[in-house]
């Protein structure tokens, strides 16, 4: 249970929390309760052979349990209050009130003074009771609990329910940001105690030779090759082929895998380089005739983008391999660099991109605006099971034909017809309008949409 602010605070924070119109009239517990008092002690003070006080049908009791009532109540609905499982805003919106609640409990509580009786019982009738206060809590808490459920509902809440219009989808694509921002944060507590090489560099035959050698071998062969360095006492806890190129080693502590940072792994095995993360920007719209990702070499690339921005380039790569429409006179481009520092620099300034007009000898560029690259946001699809999310080179399910949804390879598939496997029609699973390639692409554009624009540093 979250604990109550205390009463200033919640007094602060409810007179700035936009709300529904509450009730015009305040409450007036305190005066209310004493009404009832007053009243009886006006009664008593009147000699016993006044006619008038001990006439029923001239003066009507006043309710004497309203303040046990009142008392009864206003727990009720703190109580009630205590269930809601708010978060963000309305976490404070509710313990404000909760505060704000418990300190009316309080009041009600505390023993106060008789007031002198009145001249005009009549006027002390009039008096607000706390029975039409308690209307007013009630009113107030139906209210506030229509808020609470109208302005952001639970996660909970929204991952039990299916969507069932766009604002439902946008839910769970939020709901999905959330927790691969999860994963994240955990991948980047994992990576302390990581160390991670490739075999990018590495020949044919090396690269063979890491394909057909098991974990447990490998994990020999480069403990050896640990020994033999200047990293002291450092035993590789568990080692993990990952797709691709990799190699992960996990370490038993940070200062382990810092001191397998330092080896120069190329002179120790054939091929293996250490690998280092990368950051990257998406550029949109860059014309070929000024930089072509596909053709133009790398380190003309690198130069033609750092002449005119305060960034290092590792590497520049189109965003697809495969483009739409090849002929295109324009590109996205990805530019990858090992700081995420520069990568959200270049994020809130911009990149402009530059070349010399031969006839006037003038610079001349445009500028664009980089986005945040999410390679796990674009779509991924296997070319084995045809299903979304992984590659072919993960992939362990049985084999589907992406053409006649037969289990044999599409590339080898004779079918004079096309079916889809996920939607039935006559065109390949790959299809760009397949319903559910749209889908996906929906979902992925949702999910980017939503996640953070720069980098965690």
């Amino acid at each position: 249970m979250d604990p109550p602010l205390a009463p200033a605070k919640a007094k602060k924070l409810l007179d700035t929390i936009p709300v529904a119109k509450l009730p015009s009239r305040k409450l007036d517990l305190g005066r209310a309760n004493d009404s009832s008092t007053s009243e009886t002690t006006a009664k008593q003070s009147v000699p016993k052979g006044d006619a008038r006080e001990t006439n029923d049908e001239d003066t009507p009791d006043p309710p004497k349990t309203a303040p046990t009532e009142a008392r009864k109540q206003l727990r009720k609905a703190i109580e009630m209050l205590k269930t809601q499982r708010p978060v963000g805003e309305n976490l404070t919106i509710k313990n404000a009130v909760l505060a704000a609640l418990e300190d009316l409990a309080g009041m009600l509580n505390q023993p106060r003074e008789l007031p002198a009786p009145h001249q005009d019982s009549t006027e002390d009738r009039r008096i607000t009771t706390v029975e039409n206060d308690m209307k007013e809590i009630k009113e107030t808490m139906r209210e506030m609990k229509a808020m609470l459920a109208a302005n952001k509902p639970l996660w909970s809440t929204v991952a039990a329910s299916p969507p069932t219009n766009a604002g439902g989808a946008l839910a769970l694509a939020q709901l999905e940001a959330a927790k691969r921002e999860r994963l994240e944060l955990a991948r980047q507590e994992r990576a302390k105690t990581s160390v991670t090489l490739t075999f990018h560099n590495a020949n044919e035959t090396e690269y063979k030779a890491l394909k057909d050698t098991s974990e447990s071998e490998y994990t020999a062969i480069l403990q050896r090759a640990i020994n033999e360095s200047n990293a002291k006492n450092v035993t590789i806890r568990k080692l993990q082929k990952l797709s691709g190129k990799f190699l992960k080693i996990e370490c038993h502590s940070e200062d382990d895998a810092k001191q397998l940072r330092e080896i120069e792994w190329e002179k120790t095995i054939a091929g293996v380089t250490l690998a280092s993360r990368e950051y990257g920007v998406v550029l949109h719209g860059v014309p070929i005739d000024i930089l072509d990702a596909r053709t133009t070499p790398q380190e003309d690339m690198k130069e033609l983008i750092q002449q005119s921005n305060n960034i290092r380039v590792k590497r520049i790569a189109p965003l697809t391999r495969k483009p739409r429409n090849p002929s295109a006179p324009t590109q996205s481009i990805v530019i990858f660099t090992n700081s995420p520092n520069e990568a959200n620099k270049a994020i809130e300034d911009g990149l402009r991109i530059e070349r010399k007009n031969e006839e006037t000898q003038e610079m001349e560029g445009n500028d664009y605006e980089p986005r945040r690259y999410y390679p796990q946001y674009q779509i991924k699809q296997c070319f084995r099971c045809q299903a979304y999310g992984h590659k072919a080179e993960d992939c362990k399910r049985t084999m589907v034909c992406g053409r006649c949804t037969q289990e044999h390879e599409s590339r080898t598939c004779t079918a004079e017809v096309n079916k889809c496997t996920h939607c039935g029609d006559a065109h390949p699973a790959w299809h760009r309008e397949c319903p559910r390639r749209l889908k996906e692409h929906e979902k992925l554009g949702t999910l980017i949409a939503t996640a953070p624009s720069k980098f965690p540093c």
